[in-house]
């Protein structure tokens, strides 16, 4: 269940969505929006669940679509600063969209092929790592999730046999994470890790 605070900066955000021209949808209780803004507001309902505030939080994003995740987590906390990692013709579109938004947070950009070593208090992924080469995760364990003091990663099962891609169980143990089921469930088999969880 979501706090206050973050119910009421949903709406502020949904009815702010209209970089993009986004198709929206009517739902009760808050009017016209997004689906995928309300995913990213899901996954900030989750975050805060999980980690409590996100204030001078040191986050990076691995796999950032157009920065929708990164504009609602700066929407809802004041985190220290926002590392987001893709690849170039990405992180193009979500300079432009993050340009005419202005998140809270300054925003750094890393290429897939040039990422940097950083040490964070918080990883995301929505299912970006889950679909990447083995070599290719390799390197990013090393150089941003084993630095990473707390994390939330959603995990999909698309990739064919020969990525031999890191399987949730491996990922979930070599993190001391937990496996959660995801909600709502966007595809059969989808889960998510967390790890650095704040106590009960």
């Amino acid at each position: 269940s979501a706090s206050p605070k973050l119910r009421s900066a949903a709406i502020d955000i949904c009815r702010s969505d209209v970089v993009g021209s986004p198709r929206k949808f009517n739902y009760p209780g808050l009017g016209a929006a997004s689906p995928t803004t309300l995913r990213y507001i899901n996954v900030a309902a989750d975050l805060e669940e999980h980690f409590g505030s996100l204030d001078r939080f040191r986050v990076v994003e691995i796999g950032v679509g157009y920065g929708g995740q990164c504009l609602v987590v700066c929407g809802l906390h004041n985190p220290q600063d926002y590392a987001l990692v893709d690849l170039q013709p990405v992180l193009a579109l979500t300079r432009r969209f993050l340009n005419e938004t202005s998140p809270s947070a300054p925003v750094s950009f890393h290429g897939a092929n040039e990422i940097p070593e950083l040490h964070t208090d918080l990883l995301i992924s929505n299912y970006a790592f889950s679909e990447l080469r083995r070599e290719i995760q390799d390197i990013y364990m090393t150089r941003l999730v084993d630095n990473a003091r707390r994390g939330y990663m959603t995990f999909n099962h698309i990739t064919p046999k020969s990525f031999r891609s890191i399987s949730v169980k491996e990922f979930a143990d070599r993190v001391g994470g937990k496996i959660l089921p995801e909600r709502p469930n966007s595809y059969p088999g989808n889960k998510i890790v967390v790890w650095g969880v704040k106590p009960r």
